[in-house]
């Protein structure tokens, strides 16, 4: 079933299509089927918003009523460097004429450490939590909570929080990224959490990417009840 359009010719199955995890310097390619809903042929143009970005359409024309595979590659080794969630935009000429709709390809990004030597590795920054956890206990329904999460890198290089993530959205991020964290030291994400779409129990989750090859994504968890 296609139930998003573009342009009101062509339909998807999802406004948001996903890579999955990757690493900085490389590329990943998958594919989704994209159908022509219109009575004649069509002619498609995909116009990618960034370098990383690219996306091909087979065939092309597509024919009246029959579907097509939309691939698209994200190389990670181009454009802006991104890091966590990542989304790159994309947008279509149907026809010559543009669609208003665009459609978004997400990634998750992380540090590589394939060229690490086990010399670089026993050096590199360790990163953990004081406490890796928040209980929110029972919580008004609208309210906003304003927490700090204590990072600490024991390792013995600095340590880089390259971007903080929320699962749901809920949780906002205050403190600017990227963060950089001495050897031995500690450092702190300051967070606004927002209840006021949740009902009941809960559990979020916030997810640090980092440079530490031990743990290059650090997970928070956010737990509580909803009145």
């Amino acid at each position: 079933m296609y139930t998003n359009t573009i342009g009101g010719v062509l339909g998807t199955r999802e406004k948001t299509l996903l890579v999955g995890n990757m690493l900085q310097g490389k590329s990943r390619t998958d594919g989704t089927s994209i159908a022509n809903l219109s009575k004649k042929p069509v002619k498609v143009e995909v116009v990618c918003e960034e370098p990383a970005l690219s996306m091909t359409v087979s065939p092309n024309p597509i024919p009246a009523g029959k579907k097509a595979t939309l691939s698209y590659t994200v190389n990670t080794a181009l454009g802006e460097k991104k890091w966590g969630r990542s989304e790159y935009l994309a947008s279509f000429i149907i026809d010559g004429k543009p669609a208003p709709e665009k459609i978004k390809v997400e990634a998750t990004i992380a540090e590589n450490f394939d060229d690490y030597t086990p010399a670089m590795k026993e050096k590199a920054p360790v990163a953990g939590f004081d406490k890796g956890y928040l209980d929110l206990g029972e919580v008004q329904k609208g309210a906003k909570v304003d927490h700090t999460i204590v990072v600490k890198n024991t390792g013995k290089t600095p340590l880089i929080i390259y971007k903080a993530d929320s699962d749901d959205g809920r949780a906002q991020i205050v403190t600017k990224t990227p963060v950089k964290i001495a050897a031995g030291k500690s450092g702190e994400i300051k967070i606004k959490y927002d209840t006021s779409t949740q009902t009941g129990e809960f559990v979020s989750i916030m997810t640090l990417t980092t440079n530490s090859p031990l743990r290059p994504r650090l997970d928070f968890f956010i737990n509580g009840w909803i009145k």
